[in-house]
């Protein structure tokens, strides 16, 4: 025997697949530099906490663009253990992430290095004319490493390079 299907389930998967879609478009955002794709990841008038910087998100979307640029030859963010807690129109939400940097070369280190940092986006999301966004989000520090990067792997020129702009093949459409 099954038990009764729970009208609320269907929405609420939806809800959920539209917030966890928000938290991997702003990953790919960030790692690919694309400023017009971050700042759809938040409501106009959302608040960002995010270590050394503390303001708008529309400021933060500018300021950290400009940081991936100078600072990072490569980045890679990944989301895992998203915990949602939907209250309608609300969703209350922590995310597990790491995020690796490639690092040009600078001060102790005379080739590139490597900082890893791991933590947690605690975000408010809002769904304002029906479109999940983050309302305000702060990002927790639980570890972080800096370490010098060993030589590349072999064979690693027979791979298509990625891109930190909107030539990386994940832009591109065609059909193959």
């Amino acid at each position: 025997m099954t038990a009764e299907p729970d009208h609320q389930t269907l929405p609420d998967l939806i809800d959920r697949d539209a917030i966890r879609q928000v938290l991997a478009r702003y990953c790919r955002a960030v790692d690919r530099c694309d400023e017009q794709l971050l700042r759809s990841c938040y409501h106009s008038d959302a608040l960002d906490r995010h270590g050394r910087f503390e303001g708008t998100a529309q400021d933060f979307a500018s300021w950290v663009i400009d940081v991936q640029r100078t600072a990072s030859i490569i980045t890679q963010h990944a989301v895992s253990n998203v915990v949602i807690e939907l209250d309608r129109d609300t969703a209350w939400v922590e995310s597990a992430f790491v995020a690796t940097h490639v690092r040009p070369p600078a001060g102790n280190f005379p080739e590139p290095f490597i900082d890893t940092f791991w933590g947690r986006y605690v975000d408010r999301f809002e769904r304002r004319a029906g479109t999940w966004a983050i309302a305000s989000r702060e990002v927790v520090h639980d570890w972080s490493e800096r370490r010098a990067s060993g030589p590349r792997m072999a064979h690693v020129d027979s791979y298509r390079a990625g891109r930190r702009d909107c030539d990386d093949p994940s832009y591109e459409r065609a059909a193959s």
